[in-house]
């Protein structure tokens, strides 16, 4: 019970900070000419691109107060590794596109911390199998999952109010399950991005006011990791992740190697209206928006929401292997 107030109070105050802060961001990135396009629109029209700096400060102090009252020992995975993330994250957006090979190796960081402080187990329980000892390997896996999965939450950033809602059911799996096996940091790190978040989409939702940039994304991206580390549950986090890797992968493989956006030449996605549909280019990098508008065009509202949907289907998928697994 007492943990369930700090829980809401947490929230709360959370989501009024970003709430608040996103306003904010949204003034001074007209301000400061921090604006980019919103190509699913017509015209094009210049829309604020910093917004996720609300979700960004807004967890960090947060957490950082969190972890000062609590005495928590997750300073490297929760507060270091995401700050680290979001910093990667704010260079690009200010600077502009970063080299599409650089870019995964600055993503390499956030796991630096979390490797030289040892915050880490290696060894992860695997489905069927159990627990099993890498130490050599494990090291390696940690500085992987940061730029995969900060790489992959950024790939499905892709139409208004699609950030928020394609990560918030793998963080709320990751957060059911640290619950059951007592992991109560993860739960109240979680409640405060998820608050900042849902603060940040009162102006992420269709039509948007603001853009999250990769700031917001690298933070979320490396928050989920961290989790995953923490609390052993990397198979899980996987699962729960699926449909984002597999996106990536898609967009890899179809474009054949790592590539910047100015180097695609068709798009996956047209125009039509207030509508997205597929490109009928066999040279345009194939994604899931792609797949989703494949049969007919649809709206930017109905993409985020099947997206949420695949993404709280894998996350079903994640905890009922997580139970299967338990009852065997």
């Amino acid at each position: 019970m007492e943990y369930l107030m700090v829980i809401t109070v947490l929230f709360i105050i959370s989501f009024i900070s970003s709430l608040l802060l996103t306003k904010l961001m949204i003034r001074l990135s007209y301000l400061f000419g921090l604006l980019g396009r919103d190509i699913h629109k017509p015209n094009h029209p210049l829309v604020p691109r910093v917004g996720g700096l609300a979700i960004v400060i807004t967890y960090l102090i947060v957490a950082g107060a969190t972890i000062l009252i609590t005495r928590s020992g997750h300073v490297a995975t929760f507060l270091i590794a995401p700050a680290i993330a979001a910093v990667i994250g704010l260079i690009e957006d200010v600077r502009g596109e970063l080299n599409p090979l650089l870019k995964p190796l600055l993503l390499l960081l956030p796991g630096l911390p979390v490797v030289l402080l040892g915050a880490y187990d290696p060894r992860p329980v695997l489905p069927f199998i159990g627990q099993i000892r890498i130490t050599l390997l494990y090291p390696l896996l940690v500085f992987a999952a940061y730029t995969v999965v900060s790489n992959a939450v950024n790939s499905l950033d892709v139409v208004n109010g699609s950030l928020v809602l394609t990560s918030i059911p793998p963080l709320l799996t990751l957060a059911v399950i640290s619950m059951i096996t007592g992991k109560i940091d993860s739960v109240l790190f979680v409640a405060i991005v998820i608050a900042a978040m849902l603060g940040f989409l009162r102006y992420n939702w269709y039509p948007a006011k603001v853009f999250s940039g990769n700031a917001g994304s690298n933070l979320i991206g490396a928050l989920i990791a961290s989790i995953a580390i923490s609390s052993k549950l990397e198979v899980v986090a996987i699962i729960a992740l699926f449909p984002h890797v597999m996106n990536e992968f898609y967009v890899l493989v179809s474009m054949r190697g790592v590539k910047s956006g100015k180097q695609v030449k068709d798009r996956p996605v047209t125009l039509s209206g207030n509508l997205v549909s597929s490109t009928m280019s066999p040279h345009a990098p194939l994604t899931l928006v792609r797949m989703l508008t494949a049969d007919r065009p649809r709206s930017e509202a109905k993409i985020s929401l099947y997206l949420s949907a695949i993404c709280t289907y894998s996350s079903l998928l994640a905890v009922l292997t997580y139970i299967i697994d338990g009852v065997l």
